[in-house]
C-alpha cells in the first residue's frame, strides 16, 4: 500500500498541476475573447494605469518637469508651450510646428501635458514653468478631465498665467468621438461608453458654450476641435477621446493653427522676449 501511495501521489500532483495550469489559461483566453468582442482593439486608460506612481510635488504625479522643460536656446524661435491630459501629451511637438509655421515662421512647441492632468495641474505646470520658457502662446488642449465649473474656473487661470507671461491665449476643447460624422467601422464598434453618450453629449455642449463666453471675457481664443473631424471617413479615435495614430493630431494641429489671429505669435518678437 505504501508503495502504490508512492507512485500516486506524484502522479496526483502532476495531474493537478496541469489542470490548474490548463484552467488559468483557460480563463486567460476566455478574458481576452470577452475584452476583444467587448471593447474592440481600444487602449483606454492603458496608459494612465502607472502614472500616479510617478510623485511629482506641486503636481501630484509627473514625468520630472525639472528636467523635461529646460530653459529653450536662446535662438529667437518662438515658443509655444501646450499643456492638458492625456490627448495632448500624444501630440508630437513636429506635428504641430509643421502647421503653425507656414503662418507664424519657424516655431518651437514644447509639450507640457501628462495623462490624467486636470485643469489645476495644467495651470501648476504653467506658472511654475513658463517662466523658463517664455512662450510665445499658451495652449490647452482639454475638456474630459474636469467638472464644467472647475474647468472654466482653470482656464481662467491659465489665461491669467499666459497674460503674466506676456503670451496669448489659445483654449482648445478637445474632440470627442461622439460629434464625428461619419464614424469608421472600428469607431462605430467601441461602445464601451455609449450608455453615457447622451451626458457627455449635453456636458460637452454646456462646455463649448462655457468656453465661447469665457474667452470673449478674457479675450482669449476658443478652437471647439469637435467639429474638425466631421467629413473624414477613415477612422480617427482609438476610444471616445484618444486618437488612434498621428492623424487625428494632424487634423487637429491644422484646426489650432487657423483658429489663432494673426498677431498670436506677435509678442515673441517684442523686446521683452529677449
Amino acid at each position: 500500500m505504501t508503495a502504490v501511495r508512492s507512485v500516486l501521489l506524484p502522479r496526483t500532483i502532476a495531474i493537478n498541476v496541469v489542470l490548474l495550469i490548463a484552467l488559468l489559461l483557460a480563463i486567460e483566453i476566455g478574458a481576452r475573447v470577452f475584452v476583444r468582442i467587448s471593447r474592440g482593439t481600444a487602449t483606454a486608460g492603458l496608459q494612465e494605469r502607472t502614472l500616479n506612481l510617478e510623485y511629482e510635488r506641486f503636481v501630484m504625479f509627473g514625468p520630472e518637469w525639472d528636467r523635461r522643460l529646460a530653459e529653450p536656446p536662446a535662438d529667437g524661435v518662438p515658443t509655444v508651450m501646450l499643456v492638458g491630459g492625456s490627448t495632448a501629451q500624444g501630440f508630437a511637438p513636429e506635428i504641430l510646428e509643421r502647421a503653425l509655421t507656414p503662418r507664424f515662421g519657424r516655431m518651437r512647441v514644447v509639450n507640457a501635458a501628462f495623462g490624467g492632468y486636470n485643469v489645476r495641474q495644467e495651470a501648476v505646470v504653467a506658472a511654475l514653468w513658463g517662466g523658463r520658457l517664455k512662450p510665445a502662446a499658451l495652449v490647452s488642449l482639454d475638456g474630459q478631465n474636469d467638472a464644467i465649473p472647475m474647468h472654466l474656473e482653470g482656464q481662467h487661470s491659465l489665461t491669467v498665467v499666459a497674460r503674466g507671461l506676456g503670451a496669448s491665449r489659445p483654449m482648445v476643447l478637445q474632440a470627442f468621438v461622439a460629434f464625428k460624422q461619419p464614424l469608421a467601422a472600428d469607431e462605430r464598434a467601441f461602445t464601451t461608453y455609449a450608455h453615457s453618450e447622451p451626458v457627455m453629449r449635453s456636458l460637452s455642449d454646456r462646455a463649448a458654450a462655457g468656453l465661447t463666453s469665457l474667452a470673449t471675457h478674457d479675450d482669449a481664443t476658443f478652437l471647439d476641435a469637435r467639429a474638425a473631424f466631421n467629413g473624414i471617413d477613415e477612422s480617427i479615435f482609438a476610444d471616445d477621446v484618444h486618437f488612434r495614430t498621428s492623424r487625428g493630431y494632424e487634423v487637429g494641429a491644422r484646426a489650432i493653427a487657423s483658429a489663432l489671429p494673426d498677431d498670436a505669435m506677435a509678442s515673441a518678437r517684442g523686446a521683452g522676449r529677449q
